[in-house]
């Protein structure tokens, strides 16, 4: 299936929020932002739900971005093949308010194109087509049985990407590819590694011959899940209150790097936050927790704290203790990042 792209002269403004995250980050050789219709695709879609994506993706800081991530993808469990469109409407067929769609052919409209308009601001810039291994995890188990699945499972993925123009996915069946094509094209393949939960588990060394590069989780420290309220996302270990921190990212990091390039990593940082209800500090018991986007921080009348040394930050109003990594907790981190040379960040 081909598709043209049927459009006219698009503006991207650049938002506030990132305008700050820009000059935080302008010293990082490499950004990786994921942009989802996730949350939204789970509810009935709407035109200004639609929108809404398209505002985000017109917001991004296109100049210091190097990939984009799209999730996420399900896998058929009868068939083993990946499962990309499974909204078609606001995939690739909603036109917008300035898209040309009397123009006749298959053509391309609603998320994909608008990632399509941003990759021709940025040529350098690569779309990535994420597979989802959490909401979707036990869908994977199916495919991974056998050879014969992990193989049809891997074409499928490739046959999204000649389709939509994706850059990126599983390394044998890539590669080969590849070797059709003239001139032959690298094709990215990443993983993004859990930080907090799990990653100790993994086969490091045989990851890292395979991907190209990995994007660290290192948030979720803390959520509804805890006991206690603390930071989610927290580079060092707090000297004055350990318990609210439960994990760090040095020493997350320094565990990883015994397996994997440098210059292989790149560092998570949430763009949203992990707010406690009905508690007055970090380590303390809570009732709810919920999150705010980075955009909203810090609230109307709620008192921002930076910790340096935790490299943490929150805010604090009415027994509400927000968890959130503030524009200096980004320098810090983007800091952190050179420091230790590693690849670059990701959100």
């Amino acid at each position: 299936m081909n598709f043209s792209l049927v459009e006219r002269s698009e503006t991207v403004l650049q938002g506030p929020s990132w305008i700050f995250l820009s000059k935080a980050l302008r010293q990082v050789s490499m950004t990786v932002m994921e942009v989802a219709c996730l949350q939204v695709r789970q509810l009935e879609w709407k035109l200004w739900q639609i929108t809404g994506f398209i505002r985000l993706a017109r917001d991004l800081p296109i100049p210091i971005l190097t990939y984009i991530l799209y999730t996420f993808i399900d896998i058929n469990t009868d068939t083993g093949k990946a499962r990309f469109l499974s909204d078609t409407t606001a995939d690739i067929e909603k036109p917008l308010s300035r898209d040309l769609s009397d123009k006749a052919g298959n053509n391309l409209y609603s998320c994909l194109k608008q990632l399509y308009l941003l990759k021709k601001l940025n040529q350098a810039l690569k779309v990535l087509l994420s597979i989802d291994s959490w909401t979707y995890s036990l869908h994977f188990a199916s495919p991974a049985l056998t050879s014969q699945g992990c193989s049809t499972f891997a074409l499928s993925i490739v046959s999204l990407i000649k389709t939509y123009g994706f850059d990126s996915e599983v390394r044998t069946a890539l590669d080969r590819y590849r070797d059709l094509l003239d001139p032959p094209y690298h094709f990215t393949l990443t993983v993004a590694c859990p930080g907090p939960y799990g990653y100790q588990y993994l086969n490091l060394s045989a990851i890292s011959q395979t991907v190209d590069f990995l994007n660290v989780i290192v948030y979720n420290y803390t959520g509804p899940w805890s006991k206690t309220s603390g930071d989610q996302a927290n580079l060092f270990l707090s000297s004055s209150i350990p318990a609210s921190t439960p994990f760090n990212t040095e020493a997350i990091i320094s565990y990883i790097l015994q397996s994997i390039r440098l210059d292989k990593i790149t560092l998570g940082i949430p763009l949203y936050s992990c707010a406690f209800n009905n508690t007055s500090r970090p380590r303390e018991q809570f009732s709810g927790s919920y999150t705010y986007d980075f955009k909203e921080l810090p609230l109307n009348r709620c008192t921002e704290t930076n910790d340096n040394k935790t490299g943490l930050s929150y805010c604090y109003r009415n027994r509400e203790l927000i968890s959130y990594n503030s524009i200096l907790v980004v320098h810090l981190k983007a800091a952190f990042i050179q420091n230790k040379s590693l690849s670059g960040t990701m959100f």
